[in-house]
């Protein structure tokens, strides 16, 4: 949430968590390796620093979604505050016009990636006073970021938003507009597809579950038996599992029997090693059992982004969004 003196900014984040293809942002600077080295470099420090502050909670994020409205909102900052989220997103270097450019190419590609699959992708901007808003900023955010740019008294036009956007699995996103809000910026994601090869209810069976803290869990497991995308090492099992149309795939990952502590798990997963990993699957064949699950979450991302190193943009005094407001002082705004 950003607030001021006298002002506020929201920003929430509604999403999933999705595959990202290989696009460039445009910018001689940015080739498409650079790109997908910085989309999985903020991707899984997001994911790290998510699960520090909730060990041992499941957590279900998209770091894409993370990224994209704080790169709308990094069209309202300035300043060191500007340098700061720019850096912190993975932009650093990159004019606003390549950031810019490449959420545009990112959307059109996601959305594009397997026609055999549902995958759509929103954003809105909701101006919530009467405050003097930087028509550049509505324009650009509209223009490259297909943003739907309106106005709100109440929270109803914008739970109505995100029920439609994502096919009415989220309702009420917000209980109430505060007098010291600003502007609320959102992003939805709604993502549908089927398995290639499907599970045969016919084949579920009750299994134990191995659960962080509480032991083992009875658990409905799917399974299949076939030659799968896999790979081991000696910390894990992982395979990959294709939706549809095979452009998309969910990676999951088991740790050893003689690899049990979760954290140590987590701090190998960086960039570097996510590449090499990925470079290692080779068809298998085995027997796959994946309990059946369903996951919500909520969380506030304040703290999480602070320690990604995104500090002025949450500092009452210091907060510079003066690209946001006509004639907006440090101060006047923060989220």
């Amino acid at each position: 949430m950003l607030t001021g003196k006298g002002a506020g900014l929201i920003l929430l984040i509604i999403a999933i968590f999705v595959l990202m293809p290989a696009v460039s942002a445009g910018d001689s600077n940015m080739t498409t390796a650079d790109n997908i080295k910085r989309s999985n470099e903020f991707a899984l420090k997001f994911f790290y620093e998510i699960n520090r502050a909730d060990p041992g909670d499941n957590t279900f994020i998209s770091p894409f979604s993370m990224r994209a409205v704080l790169a709308m909102t990094l069209n309202g900052a300035n300043g060191p505050t500007k340098e700061e989220m720019r850096a912190a997103l993975g932009f650093g270097g990159l004019s606003d016009d390549a950031i810019n450019n490449y959420f545009q190419k990112i959307t059109k590609a996601l959305e594009n990636t397997d026609p055999k699959v549902e995958l759509n992708i929103a954003n809105s901007v909701w101006m919530l006073t009467d405050a003097p808003f930087n028509r550049s900023f509505l324009d650009l955010v509209s223009n490259f970021y297909d943003a739907g740019v309106d106005r709100a008294d109440d929270p109803e036009p914008i739970n109505q938003w995100v029920h439609d956007k994502t096919n009415n699995k989220i309702h009420n996103i917000i209980e109430r507009i505060s007098p010291d809000d600003l502007m609320l910026l959102l992003n939805a994601v709604y993502f549908k597809g089927e398995w290639k090869t499907r599970f045969d209810p016919k084949s579920n069976t009750i299994r134990d579950f191995q659960t962080l803290e509480n032991g083992p869990k009875k658990t409905t497991f799917m399974s299949q038996s076939r030659k799968f995308s896999y790979f081991e090492n000696h910390d894990m099992q992982s395979i990959a599992l294709d939706y549809a149309g095979g452009q998309i795939r969910m990676h999951i990952f088991l740790p050893s029997k003689t690899n049990r502590d979760y954290k140590s798990f987590l701090n190998e997963i960086d960039s570097d090693n996510w590449l090499t990993w990925m470079r290692k699957y080779h068809e298998k064949e085995g027997t796959v059992f994946l309990p059946k699950f369903k996951l919500e979450y909520e969380k506030t991302v304040n703290d999480i982004l602070k320690a990604m190193g995104i500090i002025l943009a949450f500092d009452r005094g210091r907060a510079d969004f003066s690209n946001l407001i006509e004639n907006a002082k440090p101060g006047d705004a923060f989220i």
